[in-house]
C-alpha cells in the first residue's frame, strides 16, 4: 500500500494539468496520477486542440479568460512546448454579429476590413461570404498537438520523484476511509489518498464517480470533425462559422484541414473504437462546406470521432462529492477539453482541500505575472 497526498483519476489534458498545477504549489506532495490505458490516449487523443477564446456564459469566459492566460505563458516560460498562435475569423449573419463577438476574450477583436478579407480569401479556395453576413477579426488564439502537450505538462511534474504517473492502471473503485481514500486497483492494488479528482473524460458516467456524474444530468454526446485533404499555407486562419457553431482549422504540418462540426449523437457509448462517422455526419460537413468553402467539398476524406460528456447547462462540471471527504468529480468538457483544462485543474484544486487564496497562488506561480495582458 502507498500513501499519497493526491491521487488524479485519469491522465489526459485535465488530468496531466491538475497534476501540473497541484505539484507547482505543492512540491512536497506526493501525487499519483493514474490511466487505465497511456498519458492522453482518450478523448485527448482525438481533440481538435484548438484554443479558441469564447465562451457562451459569464462562468465559461471566466473560465476561458483564466485558460487563455494559462496557455500563453506556459508557452512563454517553456517556448518548446507544442502551442502555436493563431488568427481567426469570425462569421456570423450582420444582426448575430454582436452577441457572437460578446461571447469571445479578444481585446483586439474587429471587422474585417475590405483588405484583411481579401486576404483571408487567398488563403481558402473559393471561399464565399452569404448575403448580409460579416467578418470579424482576431488573435487571441492558439492551437497545440493535444498528445505533445498533455505527455509534456506529466514530464514536467514527474521530474520531481514525488510526483508518479501509472499508465496501464485502472482504479475500480473508491473507498472513504478515515485519512482520506482508498482506491482499489483493477490488478488488486490498493493506495491511499488524503484527497482524488476524478478526471475521466467521457468515462465520468462510469466508474469512481460515476453515479454522481449521472445524479447530475452528465451525458455523454458524439463530437465529429472531417479532414479535408487540401494543403493550407501556413499562416492561414481558423474559421469559425457562429451559425453552424463549426470552424476549419488549418493543419499546415499535416498538409490538411479539420472541419470540426456539431454532431447531435447523445447518450452513445463511451468507447470511441465502436464510433463511426455516418451518412448524416458526413452529410452535414458538406452542408457547411457547400455553404463557405464549395471547392474544398470534393476533397474531404476521412474524419475523426469521439464522444465526450457534456453537463445540462454545457458548462464544466466540477464538485466535490458530498458523501465523501475530498473527492472531486472533474470534466464535462462539451468537446474542449483542451481549451478550458486548466481553468478546470484550478477548480478541481480549490475543491481538493486547497483554499481559494492559495490556489490563486498555484495559477500565479504557475503562469508567470503577465495574464491580464492576453484577455
Amino acid at each position: 500500500m502507498k500513501d499519497f497526498d493526491l491521487a488524479i483519476i485519469g491522465a489526459g489534458i485535465i488530468g496531466a494539468t491538475t497534476a501540473y498545477l497541484a505539484h507547482v504549489r505543492r512540491p512536497e506532495w506526493h501525487i499519483a496520477l493514474l490511466d487505465r490505458s497511456f498519458i492522453g490516449d482518450g478523448a485527448t487523443h482525438y481533440s481538435a486542440a484548438l484554443d479558441l477564446p469564447f465562451g457562451r456564459t459569464t462562468r465559461q469566459r471566466a473560465m476561458v479568460a483564466r485558460s487563455v492566460s494559462f496557455y500563453c505563458d506556459l508557452k512563454a516560460r517553456y517556448p518548446e512546448l507544442p502551442i502555436r498562435e493563431i488568427p481567426f475569423a469570425l462569421v456570423a449573419h450582420a444582426k448575430d454579429i454582436s452577441n457572437a463577438a460578446a461571447a469571445f476574450i479578444d481585446a483586439g477583436l474587429h471587422l474585417a476590413s475590405a483588405q484583411e478579407w481579401h486576404q483571408v480569401r487567398l488563403k481558402y479556395p473559393d471561399l464565399t461570404l452569404p448575403q448580409e453576413y460579416l467578418v470579424m477579426m482576431g488573435s487571441n488564439a492558439r492551437h497545440s498537438s493535444s498528445i505533445q502537450l498533455t505527455s509534456a505538462l506529466v514530464n514536467k511534474a514527474c521530474n520531481d520523484r514525488n510526483v508518479q504517473c501509472w499508465e496501464g492502471s485502472e482504479v475500480r473503485q473508491v473507498e472513504d476511509i478515515p485519512c482520506g481514500h482508498m482506491l482499489i486497483l483493477g490488478d488488486g492494488r490498493r493506495i491511499t489518498a488524503k484527497r482524488a479528482v476524478i478526471a475521466t473524460g467521457p468515462w465520468l458516467m462510469s466508474g469512481p464517480g460515476g453515479a454522481f456524474s449521472q445524479a447530475a444530468g452528465i451525458r455523454v454526446k458524439k463530437v465529429a470533425a472531417m479532414h479535408i485533404d487540401w494543403c493550407p499555407p501556413p499562416d492561414a486562419p481558423v474559421l469559425y462559422f457562429a451559425e453552424e457553431d463549426a470552424f476549419l482549422l488549418p493543419l499546415p504540418e499535416q498538409r490538411k484541414l479539420l472541419l470540426s462540426f456539431t454532431a447531435q449523437e447523445w447518450d452513445c457509448l463511451a468507447e470511441i473504437s465502436r464510433l463511426r462517422i455516418n451518412p448524416d455526419d458526413r452529410s452535414l460537413a458538406l452542408s457547411i462546406l457547400n455553404r463557405y468553402c464549395p471547392a474544398l467539398a470534393e476533397h474531404c476524406s476521412g474524419g475523426r470521432i469521439f464522444c465526450d460528456a457534456y453537463s445540462q447547462d454545457r458548462a464544466p462540471f466540477v464538485a466535490r462529492i458530498s458523501t465523501s471527504h475530498n473527492l472531486v468529480v472533474a470534466g464535462a468538457c462539451s468537446g474542449s477539453g483542451v481549451r478550458l483544462a486548466p481553468a478546470i485543474a484550478l477548480e478541481a484544486l480549490e475543491l481538493s482541500d486547497i483554499s481559494v487564496s492559495e490556489t490563486k497562488t498555484v495559477y500565479e506561480e504557475s503562469i508567470g505575472t503577465g495574464a491580464s495582458t492576453h484577455s
